[in-house]
């Protein structure tokens, strides 16, 4: 089991909270920032992700690819929830701010929570752009395909699977609320076996990681093919006649939608596949423990990396998509005139 009076020992000196490799304050300073940072994101990201969500309920699910925006934008907004949850944890332990209860324990079930809304998003993401890829590739064929059915079908597939690995790692979790003598705060501690904790880490490497790492990479090969189309096509499309041109200048707007998505998606969760392929090549390092390990202190940057990425989707569309611009602005004009016609009456 966990041993206790060891993370005791632990907590009565700064430098062990990290091995030896940050003092304390330095530790907490680390936390303090970046704990502010994503804390701002996720701000952000809960309002920009209920406006895609919106926007795109209104546009209608008539296409494939608003299905995919749609499930995109319910996933982003499930991750800033749990990223300004990580975030609030953080500032605790920093000691900026001091909650009842010193909940850095929750980082355990809250890993697979995340994971696994990461590896839900990847998934669609990776349905987005190849199917534009076969679209580019095999346009006659790709609209017989990739139908509205089969978009459901692979992101309802998609989410079973991830809800059933969250639901069995949550499961796994043992957590209890111990009361130490050297603190006045009651602190939530994991009391898993050695075995439990291998099968947990098991568990979430295969069903969230694994996967999150093979659609990042389906990413990749995907957004590389359609960016080099796009340049390809450019003189082909110009030369086309007025009503096949505007449709394919239509479909190429598309197009760049989902490669500036695509893009933006590999730059924010590079660091993030980074660590799972250190800790694939070094699996000593084992899973970061939110009070001890040097780990979790140095890898909290991933977080901030992909709650921008969950953020910034709404300008790309407002870019790119004229319909949701369209969309976008008739909406916040809404609100503005029911914020005014609200504070006059009062």
């Amino acid at each position: 089991m966990w041993n206790i009076s060891e993370t005791d020992a632990a907590l009565t000196n700064g430098t062990a909270l990290v091995h030896q490799f940050m003092s304390l304050s330095l530790r907490n300073l680390f936390l303090m920032v970046h704990g502010g940072i994503l804390l701002f994101l996720a701000t952000c990201g809960l309002q920009t992700n209920v406006l895609n969500i919106l926007i795109f309920r209104k546009l209608g699910l008539a296409s494939s690819i608003n299905i995919s925006f749609l499930a995109l934008s319910a996933a982003d907004l499930a991750c800033t929830c749990s990223y300004a949850f990580m975030a609030v944890m953080m500032l605790d332990m920093s000691g900026l701010i001091r909650l009842p209860t010193n909940l850095a324990a929750l980082q355990y079930p809250l890993t697979p929570v995340q994971r696994g809304l990461t590896a839900f998003g990847s998934w669609v993401t990776a349905i987005i752009s190849f199917e534009r890829c076969c679209y580019v590739a095999f346009p006659m064929k790709a609209k017989l395909f990739f139908t509205r059915k089969l978009n459901i079908c692979l992101i309802v597939g998609m989410f079973i699977v991830q809800t059933v690995t969250i639901t069995s790692n949550l499961v796994f979790i043992r957590m209890t609320i111990y009361k130490s003598a050297l603190s006045d705060r009651p602190r939530i501690v994991v009391d898993n076996s050695a075995s439990e904790k291998s099968l947990y880490v098991i568990l979430l490497f295969w069903a969230a990681s694994f996967p999150n790492f093979i659609c990042f990479t389906v990413i990749v090969a995907s957004t590389a093919f359609l960016g080099i189309s796009l340049k390809q096509r450019g003189k082909w499309l110009q030369s086309l006649p007025g009503p096949r041109y505007e449709e394919t200048e239509r479909n190429k707007r598309v197009v760049k939608t989902v490669v500036a998505i695509s893009a933006i998606y590999i730059t924010c969760f590079l660091p993030g596949v980074l660590v799972i392929l250190v800790l694939f090549a070094a699996p000593s390092i084992g899973l970061p423990d939110p009070q001890t390990d040097l780990t979790f202190i140095l890898t909290i940057f991933v977080r901030n990396f992909e709650a921008l990425s969950v953020m910034t989707n709404i300008f790309v569309y407002f870019k790119m998509n004229s319909k949701f611009n369209r969309c976008l602005k008739i909406l916040m004009c809404f609100a503005c005139s029911q914020i005014r016609t609200r504070f006059l009456s009062d």
